[in-house]
C-alpha cells in the first residue's frame, strides 16, 4: 500500500500551514485512492475540510469487515 501526505488546508492557498503537523494527514494512494477521493472530493482543485472525520469513518468500516 502506498501512502501520501495530504494537506487539509491546501498549501497553495495557505503556504504558512504547509509543514504544520495539525494540517497533515496520511492517506492511502492505492486501491480506491483515499487521497483523491477523501482529501480532494474526487477533484484535485478541491479540498475537504472534513477529511479527518471522513477518513476515520472509512477506517472504522474497513476494520469492521469480516
Amino acid at each position: 500500500m502506498r501512502l501520501e501526505v495530504h494537506h487539509i488546508h491546501s498549501f497553495h492557498l495557505f503556504p504558512n500551514l504547509e509543514l504544520e503537523p495539525s494540517n497533515l494527514l496520511t492517506l492511502c494512494e492505492t486501491g480506491g485512492n483515499c487521497h483523491i477521493m477523501l482529501g480532494h472530493l474526487k477533484n484535485w482543485k478541491s479540498y475537504n475540510l472534513g477529511v479527518r472525520k471522513d477518513a476515520e469513518v472509512l477506517l472504522q468500516k474497513i476494520k469492521a469487515r469480516p
